[in-house]
């Protein structure tokens, strides 16, 4: 969904990405079904376009496929990025309409499960000795102290309601700051609250 996001697809601004195991296993597997559907495709009867995009794509699953065995999913925090940095959506993110903004808050509403399936990540990652270095780490603990706020407004992630749309009605703005201040400080801090403590 975020990557969705990014790429101007609003469909899924509301959630996060599912990164619990099972759903890693499961795009894994669709990978690997995908990969043998497009080997059953005839490559000589594609044009010379086709046949260079099947070409990209095979690359694109065999690399993805591979990649799933150095299980890198078991290390989804380091210094250049992960969920302590999650606010900086919000950076690429189109903030027009209500809609807009009552999908960032419903965003952040799921920031704990988010947050869940990346510390079962890391434990997971700590039991089978998956670990990145210190020096990977380092900047870390600085980028989830500033997620630590004490007024909802100073977030990173409540940035996009200090300033609205112009095509957001006065008469919604109240509500969506409000909705965007109580999100923050009962699902946004306290769950990064659990990242610093584990981390």
């Amino acid at each position: 969904p975020t990557w969705a996001s990014t790429l101007g697809d609003r469909r899924y601004n509301d959630r996060w990405e599912d990164v619990g195991l099972e759903a890693i296993e499961a795009r894994h597997r669709h990978r690997q079904e995908a990969l043998a559907r497009l080997k059953a495709i005839d490559r000589a009867r594609l044009s010379a376009a086709d046949q260079l995009n099947h070409d990209l794509f095979r690359k694109d699953l065999e690399t993805d496929i591979e990649e799933h065995g150095f299980r890198l999913y078991l290390l989804p925090v380091n210094q250049r990025g992960g969920i302590q940095t999650a606010d900086e959506l919000t950076e690429l993110l189109r903030f027009q309409t209500v809609k807009d903004y009552d999908d960032w808050v419903a965003r952040l509403r799921q920031l704990p499960r988010y947050m869940e399936q990346t510390l079962a990540l890391m434990r997971e990652g700590v039991r089978a000795k998956k670990l990145w270095p210190r020096e990977v780490l380092q900047r870390v603990p600085a980028q989830i102290e500033k997620q630590l706020v004490a007024r909802p407004e100073d977030s990173p992630f409540y940035a996009p309601f200090k300033k609205f749309h112009d095509d957001v009605p006065a008469a919604e703005r109240e509500r969506l700051a409000r909705f965007a201040r109580e999100a923050v400080a009962q699902h946004v801090v306290p769950s990064y609250r659990k990242l610093k403590a584990y981390f």
